[in-house]
Order: C-alpha cells, then sequence, then structure tokens
C-alpha cells in the first residue's frame, strides 16, 4: 500500500473509530496525527449532482437497525445506505469504513463509498452507484493502475453477493 494511500486510510480508522488502531497489535508501524478540522466555516448546501435524497439516521432507525446504523450518519443516497446496512450486517459495523478519499493523478481525488478491512485479505473497495459515469469510470482505471486494487460497483444486493463470491467470502 502506498504512502498516500496509507495515510488516506488511516485517518478515515482514525474518524471513524478512534482508538482502534490503538488495540491493533504492537507490530504495527507508528501512524501519522490527522490533520485537525477546520471550526467554524459555514457550509450552505447545494443540490445533489444527480438529485438524491440525503438520509440522515434517526434515533428510532438506527435502534431498529440492530447497530448496522448509527444515529446521526448522513447517507448521500438511499442506495448508499442500504448497500451500508447489508456490509455492516454481514461484516460488522468496525470493518465497513465510509467515505476513504485517495489521491490520483494530476490533484484528482477518488472516494469510494465504502472500504471493508480483514486481517487475512486484502481490503475491498465498494461504491454504490446508480449510474456510472465517464469520470468516474476512469477514476477506477487510475487506482487500478497506481495502486493495483479494482474499486467495485454495487447497484443492490445480488452484486454484494457476486462481489463477495469472487473474493471468496
Amino acid at each position: 500500500m502506498s504512502k498516500h494511500l496509507r495515510t488516506s486510510v488511516e485517518a478515515a480508522v482514525r474518524r471513524q473509530h478512534p482508538g482502534l488502531l490503538e488495540q491493533v497489535s504492537a507490530t504495527t508501524p507508528k501512524l501519522r496525527k490527522t490533520p485537525k478540522e477546520v471550526k467554524g466555516t459555514s457550509h450552505v448546501p447545494r443540490p445533489s449532482k444527480f438529485n438524491n435524497v440525503v438520509n440522515i439516521v434517526t434515533d428510532e432507525e438506527a435502534i431498529a437497525s440492530n447497530g448496522t446504523l448509527i444515529a446521526g450518519e448522513k447517507f448521500d443516497s438511499k442506495l448508499e445506505r442500504k448497500i451500508a446496512e447489508l456490509l455492516r450486517a454481514r461484516f460488522g459495523i468496525r470493518r465497513v469504513m465510509r467515505q476513504v478519499s485517495f489521491p490520483l493523478e494530476g490533484r484528482v481525488r477518488m472516494m469510494p463509498d465504502f472500504l471493508i478491512l480483514f486481517l487475512d485479505r486484502e481490503a475491498i473497495w465498494i461504491d454504490a452507484k446508480g449510474q456510472l459515469t465517464p469520470s468516474w469510470t476512469n477514476k477506477r482505471k487510475q487506482a487500478l493502475a497506481r495502486y493495483g486494487f479494482f474499486v467495485h460497483t454495487a447497484c443492490n444486493a445480488k452484486e454484494l453477493d457476486a462481489i463477495f463470491l469472487g473474493a471468496g467470502l
């Protein structure tokens, strides 16, 4: 794993699961501190690119989900939320990371929706897509060329099953 990708993944792990990296074995190399978040900035919401409905998990939904959702968690689409529930039900909430960003060529970044971490095998990158765009396809090719991993697309539960079957899970 390259230095830039490792730093991006470690920052996402620290944000979503504080203290988890410190619990991993002592053989893990020391990790860099994450940059401080900018506070006090005002953000004006804008409409989504594909008119997706932003989903924010309520307390009742979090309780009813049997631990697969976190209250206050925000999803960019209904599809992303459904896939998050399926992945967390299958692998647990600690293995499934969301919105891990990494650099590509020419100041371009890619942010797949999910990263599933394993101790004994390669990580699996999954992006929830209603429709493929040319820019996303190009980013996926760049990620494969630069880092050597494939970012899978999932539109429904059947596609997720096919991804896991192909990975031997």
